[in-house]
């Protein structure tokens, strides 16, 4: 009888196996190795990455996790629990005093020497191309001087991240835009600026971010950054972000999401090559994916509905502004709800994401150059990210990189 049972569970698990494996998105996992780059190590970086996507789609589909993480987060809430660990994994999500919620970054990992070479190199690159260059400091949720954390001892190491690398690409000699500053210097409410339930700043943000960057680089049509030229397209209770998804709307609340169009008449050209995406026409007939519009808490993102998401390389360009600037912009998500609106002041606006984009930036510069290269990547970038803005096959650098 026990051989039978063996044999019968043994049935069942190769059925759910091939069943699995047939309706994985394997589609997804070609493009991601693709992005890469390919080779040995884009095939070990996809085999990370399908094993965390693999864990996810799992969790996701177990029978009653939406309820399990709702009921987890509401008990720990009604306990008064301020540091919740994840429901399904190691990670920690910590709530703040305005009862918002993040996840925190470690001390700060110092660049080693390829990626303080491949700063160097994109430096001579939009040098040598005669663009100007810009490092902006894009501050997380977690401030500081506002002592965010009801927990004591609490240590977020964003900020200290964020000034070693503001220190590193001012030595190495980009002109810096310290956007934490400018927000204190404007006496912004720090912590309204960001989703309760995300570690993203809002759209509403993201505009005043594109505002601050378009005066600092003296770009076209920099008074277009202010809200009464914009209608707010609100959907109230819309939006459950990252960490909400991990401890649930009892514990974390929910975000409404505001979405600013422009009043004034845009017409833009975007293109998502590797998605084969092409659109023409106003802000919103371009910027806007409506289709990730979808209100359901555990199981969509509308923070995607402005580009889509993030991509190795969108290309933006502003018909009404043809004698404007090209900019190069170096992001990551966070500059997903800043990045359609800084289109405004550029004749054409590149996106690189350097998570996909396993290229030499270096060598795209000079070969498509720009008129500004913009780099606005927040502190969760890894530093590994960063070695793909060197030369390719360059040599080693003979002299000291930065100064003792």
């Amino acid at each position: 009888m026990k051989k039978i049972l063996g044999w019968v569970f043994l049935g069942l698990l190769t059925v759910i196996f091939v069943g699995y494996f047939f309706t994985f998105p394997w589609k997804d996992r070609v493009e991601y190795f693709q992005k890469t780059g390919g080779g040995i190590a884009g095939l070990a970086d996809t085999a990370l990455d399908t094993l965390r996507a693999s864990v996810d789609i799992t969790n996701d589909h177990i029978l009653g996790h939406d309820l399990f993480v709702q009921l987890y987060g509401g008990v720990q809430r009604v306990v008064g629990v301020d540091a919740v660990a994840d429901t399904w994994s190691v990670n920690s999500i910590f709530r703040l005093k305005n009862g918002s919620v993040t996840f925190l970054l470690l001390a700060p990992k110092p660049f080693n020497d390829e990626e303080l070479s491949a700063i160097r190199q994109l430096g001579d690159a939009a040098d040598e191309t005669g663009a100007q260059k810009l490092y902006v400091v894009i501050p997380q949720k977690a401030c500081r001087r506002e002592e965010p954390f009801a927990a004591r001892g609490v240590y977020d190491g964003s900020e200290d991240i964020d000034a070693y690398r503001k220190d590193v690409f001012s030595a190495l000699g980009y002109p810096v835009l310290d956007l934490h500053e400018a927000m204190h210097d404007e006496r912004l409410d720090h912590m309204q600026l960001y989703y309760r339930t995300d570690h993203h700043w809002t759209f509403r943000a993201g505009l005043w971010a594109a505002g601050e960057i378009a005066k600092t680089l003296s770009l076209d049509n920099a008074d277009l950054y202010t809200e009464d030229q914009y209608d707010i397209e609100s959907h109230p209770r819309y939006f459950l972000g990252s960490e909400g998804k991990r401890v649930g709307t009892l514990y974390s609340g929910v975000d409404d999401l505001d979405i600013p169009i422009p009043r004034f008449d845009t017409a833009y050209d975007l293109e998502i090559a590797e998605r084969d995406i092409r659109k023409t026409g106003s802000f919103a007939d371009t910027m806007l994916f409506r289709e990730e519009m979808k209100l359901d808490y555990f199981h969509a993102a509308p923070y995607r509905v402005l580009l889509k998401g993030d991509h190795a390389l969108v290309t933006i360009r502003n018909r009404n502004l043809p004698d404007g600037k090209r900019v190069v912009m170096i992001k990551d998500s966070f500059a997903d709800c800043m990045a359609p609106y800084l289109a405004a002041s550029c004749r054409e606006l590149v996106l690189l994401d350097m998570r996909y984009f396993k290229q030499s930036v270096a060598d795209y510069l000079r070969d498509e150059p720009a008129d500004v290269l913009l780099i606005a990547q927040s502190a969760r970038t890894a530093n590994s990210d960063f070695r793909y803005l060197r030369t390719e096959n360059a040599a080693a650098d003979d002299e000291p990189l930065l100064d003792d």
